[in-house]
């Protein structure tokens, strides 16, 4: 038996389990009458963009990027009030808490007595038994607590598969004042966007709302890197970040590898792309990734998966056994599984999150978008073994503007797309020039080839006639397009009711559908299930917008009693004059929680 099972569909959970929401640990803090840390004195004379305490302090009292620090002297004795950006070994100065801003540092030395003093109450040091990251712990803990009690949430929640039965109006004609055919309440209200709306048609679910492509795995064995009988020839091997040629025996380098081919160990790290190739050497000029000893075997790539958004960046879903790859060593269910696990990033197998390249941002957030922000994946389930369903999360015909490739088109299928083509004309640097580009996306990534050869290029716009911005990923595809007639090919996603008609898949109150987002009640119009019972399988993001004050205290005052409770912490717990001891303040304060959380339960009733 398996450790990790293939569940197919992923359970409903928040969308970033690890975020804290709903209370925070100086709220919690704060709420006990815990203050601040105590200050320590500076090790060294500050400079412009930080000070310096001694690795004793550093440890003992806990400093981390993004703590508020207050840093005072006899010289400035209201002082300076800094958040820590960057922790860094100074030396014999100590540690080097920096910061940005301006900063008069000649008033904060050692000869005017000056000090640092961390302003949470809670940190990851040493002094005091309870640390912040337990506290957040404890938060995380509420967070769940409070969502199951009240069968609603405050924070973003997806619901991955939720079957569902639909309600009709029959005959099936409108009923005067209606103008739907039925209904179908979700299970969760406050729906903030619908991901997926499929509904049964006899033959299969057809989605309503999502731009999609299925994926299908069709000899996994194909689709693994291969040993190439290619062995490095040298005594001492490479290390991580040559440039220069390598020297190979074993078999012909030049029968394996060519030119902007990707380059494997046998651990499944990925070496780097080959800029040149002889019968003897092999040479990737950005630098191997890994060392490489003498007589260890160069792997050949297997199967990869790109997906491209429409600004020109792209994501590479390479196959191997890393967390950063999905696996195809087993059979297509187990592949299919794997394949749809890199891209939700799941957690349970310890997927990392892979970043489009080039990597960019959406305003409000400080991290790169993932291929886990912009896709979501459903491996086998109802759509067969070792299909993968690959939805845009951008809502309705959004994601008809991303793009999929694949590098075995023979061994990973690509279906359920929209397919535009051209022919080339000539090539001239980053500029492709072809007979049209019509039917093509405004960025993306795009195709040469056939079979179990495909290349890969990317591109960041168009003209009528020309692919701008283009750029080698796999293979050398530009110059194969300077031989003019060559095809070059694109799959988008597409919505899949109505793809050839502006009727279909379309939201909206005269057109298929149409969603009450705080009651949770989809209207079918046009476009509806087949059948009546469990015939409706949606995905969709629900929670409130807003955490209001009352669930904040909710959680504020359930953490504080676990602390309490937890182990003896009255050290840390201001005597006060109100003399209430701890075992009447925890049963105060769970007695508070559970009456404000009453009121936010949510009564699910089934007829």
């Amino acid at each position: 038996m398996p450790i990790i099972f293939s569940p197919g569909e992923a359970e409903t959970r928040p969308l970033f389990p690890n975020d804290i929401v709903y209370t925070t640990a100086q709220k919690v803090a704060d709420l006990l009458g815990i203050g601040a840390q105590e200050a320590v004195a500076v090790s060294a004379n500050s400079v412009s963009d930080g000070v310096f305490v001694t690795g004793a302090d550093y440890r003992d009292h806990g400093f981390s990027v993004g703590d508020s620090i207050l840093i005072y002297s006899d010289a400035a004795p209201l002082g300076a009030t800094k958040t820590i950006t960057a922790i860094t070994d100074g030396g014999a100065s100590g540690v080097k808490l920096a910061f940005t801003g301006s900063f008069t540092h000649a008033n904060f030395e050692i000869a005017d007595n000056a000090h640092v003093q961390n302003q949470a109450s809670f940190t990851n040091g040493k002094t005091r038994g309870m640390t912040r990251a337990t506290v957040e712990e404890f938060i995380k803990r509420t967070q769940d607590r409070i969502d199951n009690d009240t069968h609603n949430a405050w924070r973003p929640t997806m619901v991955h598969a939720e079957y569902i039965n639909f309600d009709t109006y029959k005959p099936y004609r409108r009923r005067y004042y209606t103008d739907y055919v039925g209904t179908s309440p979700l299970l969760f209200r406050n729906v903030q966007q619908m991901l997926r709306l499929e509904v049964w048609q006899g033959d299969d679910y057809r989605d309503l709302c999502g731009s999609e492509a299925r994926l299908e795995i069709v000899d996994e064995f194909a689709l693994q890197n291969s040993a190439s009988g290619v062995l490095i020839n040298n005594g001492g091997g490479y290390s991580a970040s040559h440039t220069g040629s390598m020297t190979v025996d074993g078999v012909d380098a030049t029968t394996k590898f060519s030119v902007g081919d990707f380059v494997y160990n046998s651990a499944g790290t990925k070496l780097g792309t080959v800029t040149a190739v002889g019968s003897t050497s092999i040479t990737i000029g950005a630098g191997i990734t890994a060392t490489v000893d003498n007589n260890a075997e160069l792997y050949v790539a297997g199967g990869h998966l790109y997906i491209g958004l429409s600004n020109g960046s792209y994501v590479e879903l390479a196959q191997g056994p890393g967390t950063s790859q999905w696996d195809a060593r087993f059979d297509k269910v187990s592949a299919a599984q794997s394949l749809a696990d890199l891209i939700n990033k799941e957690d349970r197998v310890e997927k990392v999150a892979i970043d489009f390249t080039p990597a960019f941002t959406l305003p409000g957030s400080t991290s790169n978008i993932a291929v886990n922000n912009e896709a979501l994946a459903t491996a086998n389930s109802d759509y067969g073994n070792g299909k993968v369903k690959l939805t845009s999360l951008r809502q309705t015909k959004g994601g008809e503007s991303v793009s999929v490739a694949s590098s075995d088109l023979t061994n990973l299928t690509i279906g359920q797309t929209t397919e535009a083509s051209t022919t080339s004309t000539s090539v001239s640097g980053t500029t492709v020039t072809v007979a049209s580009t019509t039917g093509f996306a405004s960025g993306g990534v795009l195709m040469v080839g056939s079979g179990s050869s495909v290349a890969i290029l990317s591109y960041t716009g168009k003209t009528d006639t020309t692919f701008t911005g283009c750029a080698n990923i796999l293979g050398t595809p530009l110059t194969t397009l300077n031989t003019g007639g060559t095809t070059v090919f694109q799959r988008l996603l597409q919505s899949d009711i109505g793809a050839f008609s502006d009727l279909g898949g379309d939201q909206a109150r005269l057109k298929d559908w149409w969603i009450d987002h705080e009651m949770g009640i989809i209207y079918f119009n046009n476009s509806y299930p087949y059948f009546e019972w469990n015939a409706i399988k949606v995905a969709y993001i629900y929670g409130e917008r807003y955490v209001e004050k009352a669930i904040e205290e909710a959680a504020t005052k359930i953490v504080a009693a676990d602390i309490l409770m937890s182990d003896d912490r009255s050290v840390l717990i201001p005597e006060g004059g109100q003399n209430v001891d701890l075992g009447a303040k925890v049963k105060l304060y769970r007695n508070q929680a559970k009456s404000i959380l009453s009121r936010y339960k949510e009564i699910v009733v089934f007829e």
